[in-house]
């Protein structure tokens, strides 16, 4: 069968307080309705988990147990809080193209207050339009696009942030290029 938004995923909203860091998402199962508490941020990543709860179920895994799961189940790299002070995060996440930058810096918009910053690069010697695309997506959904080096392999890692500052600056993004990712 197939799962989808349209499907079984019902809702889902992000909570970031002293308390929870996540996302709460209810699913639809055979007139069966069901909210789960999921500790990563995001409709993709609810939509993830909605696949995981049915696949779950038909396994004779308990919702008690999925729900203790979801709630404490962490990712690294994936929607990762490194960081939460004063109203100040850091989030580490490893969307490597457009869509993925996208959905992140969408869901990342829902619950950031002041501005939001995107620290990232992208890889040399292949995968050239992905370049494009994480700088339109940045410059279009974060304040500032912080652009550093990202394993440049055999290409310039000056060469490759100014193409994606092309991007940013295309879609009307401010952006300072680091190439020192140590900084």
């Amino acid at each position: 069968e197939k799962y989808g938004a349209d499907l079984v995923l019902d809702s889902c909203e992000n909570f970031v307080s002293k308390e929870f860091f996540g996302s709460k998402f209810t699913v639809f199962d055979n007139e069966k309705s069901e909210t789960f508490e999921l500790s990563m941020l995001g409709k993709f990543n609810a939509l993830n988990a909605t696949g995981a709860v049915l696949l779950s179920r038909t396994l004779g895994v308990s919702d008690d147990i999925l729900k203790s799961t979801l709630k404490n189940i962490s990712v690294s790299g994936r929607c990762e809080l490194l960081y939460s002070k004063n109203d100040i995060r850091i989030i580490m996440d490893f969307a490597h193209e457009g869509m993925s930058m996208e959905n992140l810096l969408k869901t990342l918009r829902t619950i950031t207050k002041g501005k939001l910053t995107a620290v990232y690069g992208s890889v040399g010697d292949h995968a050239y339009n992905r370049r494009s695309q994480l700088g339109t997506a940045a410059g279009k959904y974060s304040d500032l696009s912080v652009i550093t080096t990202d394993d440049p392999g055999f290409e310039s890692p000056s060469k490759i942030a100014e193409e994606i500052a092309q991007s940013v600056n295309k879609v009307g993004g401010k952006y300072i290029i680091e190439i020192d990712r140590e900084k």
